[in-house]
């Protein structure tokens, strides 16, 4: 973590599920820019749809599709089609 660390990226390590913390995480970061969250778990775009607010920059979540093919899904996106 260190490598990630000294190159300034900020690493947190979750004790129990992973999941919760990128979610909040995210969200967090959110109230002061657009976050691009990268991960292949619905649970946590779940997490991100259902927290989200309207004050909040963009979050997107990208995921492996297929192998070597990326997709991205703007969560905003997500809930203005319902």
């Amino acid at each position: 973590m260190s490598c990630l660390q000294n190159v300034g990226y900020v690493v947190l390590q979750a004790e129990d599920d992973a999941d919760t913390v990128i979610a909040r995480t995210a969200l967090d970061m959110a109230e002061t820019q657009a976050v691009i969250v990268t991960a292949n778990d619905m649970d946590i775009l779940l997490l991100l749809v259902h927290h989200f607010r309207s004050h909040l920059a963009d979050v997107y979540m990208q995921f492996e599709v297929m192998k070597h093919r990326i997709s991205d899904m703007c969560v905003r996106c997500v809930i203005k089609s319902d």
